[in-house]
């Protein structure tokens, strides 16, 4: 996992007279590089995700949640809603609902 990411950006400092005129870009003699650094950023972020979903949050639970939330969407299909289905599938826009023994495409 990578836990520092930083951003280099190239400023070109432009002194021409007409701005946006093509000679202002020709000249890069006055280059000012900025790096930003995420880091910070990214672990606020992921303290905010983590405060925010709580101490009581179980991924396996969430996942089978998930997962019989899926199985009773795509079960009891009439038969265009089914072909559709089953279009999709094949296409791999959408898993395979796995029932039982199954195994997923």
């Amino acid at each position: 996992m990578q836990t520092t990411r930083s951003v280099t950006d190239t400023v070109y400092v432009m002194e021409s007279t007409v701005p946006n005129s093509p000679e202002s870009f020709g000249d890069k003699t006055n280059e000012l590089v900025m790096v930003f650094d995420f880091a910070v950023d990214e672990a606020r972020r992921r303290a905010a995700v983590l405060r925010a979903i709580g101490a009581h949050w179980d991924p396996a639970v969430v996942l089978a949640n998930e997962q019989a939330a899926c199985e009773m969407l795509y079960s009891g299909l009439d038969g265009p809603t089914q072909h559709i289905y089953d279009y999709l599938v094949a296409a791999r826009v959408i898993p395979r609902r796995q029932s039982g023994n199954d195994v997923a495409d």
